[in-house]
């Protein structure tokens, strides 16, 4: 059966618990770190690319951990993807995420960003086409996805809500490729079937709660897990959360890791 690749998001400790929880997640077996741009080099990450090359280097010479994922990548930025005058600066700086990911040997970007995605009283959602469409084409370039991640409306945006309005959209943009977030499918009440239906478009996967909390265990993550290896599902599987105490990032990794691999 189809061996599953395992990570978790370094925003789900503090900075202060690396050494400790990333010296566990190699005893378990984990391969990847997904990555906060910030966590990992501090402020204006993508003028750190050398930096971020040699942080990455570090990680899989001591824990044996490649990032195979980036998310926060629009960390601090201000603005609408629908405002004509703000659109061509958050590609660009979307293009500069794509450049670190290259730096770090990054294959996927989560697309989140609820906010800056909003979609205005009167304003076509096609119209971010476009954008994407740009974007898409960039970190293509590079060897790179940006992966739309479907976000509820509880998180401030109207754009993409569903799994399955992100796995729509993506089939209209060549090149872009979905972030599956289970937090999105418990906060819906949705099932895997999308997932499944659209399993080519997805580049990574995210284990998660509503508002971010603890993964707590779920008769779901073993269905989740068996699915994906009957499928061969060849990308990560992500843990994240918020920020916790390192006993409690402990706890959930080694859930996950009984699940998953």
């Amino acid at each position: 059966m189809n061996q599953l690749h395992l990570a978790a998001s370094n925003i789900g400790w503090a900075a202060q618990d690396d050494p400790q929880i990333l010296a566990l997640m190699r005893e378990l077996g984990y391969t990847g770190l997904e990555a906060a741009p910030t966590r990992l080099v501090g402020e204006a990450p993508y003028t750190k690319l050398s930096q971020a090359a040699d942080a990455a280097a570090q990680l899989r010479a001591a824990y044996g951990l490649c990032i195979p994922s980036l998310q926060s990548i629009w960390y601090g930025q201000q603005g609408s993807l629908f405002d004509a005058a703000d659109a061509p600066r958050l590609a660009d700086y979307t293009c500069r995420a794509v450049d670190f990911a290259a730096a770090v040997g990054c294959p996927s970007l989560v697309f989140g960003n609820p906010r800056q995605r909003f979609v205005p009283a009167g304003t076509d959602p096609d119209s971010a086409i476009p954008f994407f469409e740009k974007i898409a084409a960039y970190a293509r370039a590079q060897g790179a996805v940006i992966a739309l991640e479907a976000n509820p409306p509880v998180y401030g945006t109207n754009f993409c809500n569903t799994s399955a309005e992100a796995f729509a959209f993506a089939r209209r943009v060549r090149g872009l490729a979905v972030n599956y977030d289970l937090g999105t499918l418990l906060t819906n009440g949705e099932d895997l079937e999308p997932l499944f239906e659209n399993l080519d478009l997805v580049s990574h996967i995210h284990l998660s709660e509503p508002a971010l909390a603890p993964l707590e265990p779920r008769p779901l993550h073993r269905e989740l897990a068996r699915r994906l290896q009957e499928a061969g599902y060849q990308g990560f599987v992500s843990i994240e959360m918020k920020t916790h105490p390192a006993e409690t990032a402990a706890r959930v990794l080694r859930y996950a890791a009984e699940v998953f691999l």
